[in-house]
């Protein structure tokens, strides 16, 4: 049986990595693979120590649990990060995720310029 699509509004990351072609020319695609997850894997934790260093509100959700519901997809040269969450009018909820995600675009940016291999791209909400 065919599963289901479902639609989800969250934040979403699209980024392109900057000299794939060069950086293969002298490492190879599973270098390349194992350093991006790498990163990808360590990441949650240094947000969460990034963001509660910068926040102290309480918000319904924490942000081991909102780094729960981000993923991440990696083809290519591509890297894409998804962060579904429902916003809330009027309360300050809706920065949370905000936050959150934008600390993993920064510290992803960060640490994959400094492995060699730097990124470009774009964060909407939709």
């Amino acid at each position: 049986m065919a599963s289901r699509i479902t639609t989800e509004h969250g934040l979403i990351g699209f980024f392109d990595i900057l000299g794939y072609s060069n950086f293969l020319q002298k490492n190879s695609p599973g270098e390349a693979a194992q350093i991006i997850v790498d990163v990808l894997q360590r990441l949650p934790t240094e947000v969460v120590e990034q963001v509660r260093a910068q926040s102290s509100a309480n918000h319904r959700l924490t942000p081991e649990e909102l780094l729960e519901r981000l993923q991440w997809l990696v083809f290519s040269d591509t890297i894409l990060l998804t962060l579904p969450y429902v916003s809330q009018p009027g309360t300050t909820e809706n920065i949370w995720p905000w936050l959150i995600f934008i600390a993993h675009v920064q510290l992803l940016h960060k640490q994959l310029f400094n492995a060699g291999l730097p990124i470009r791209g774009a964060v909407t909400c939709g």
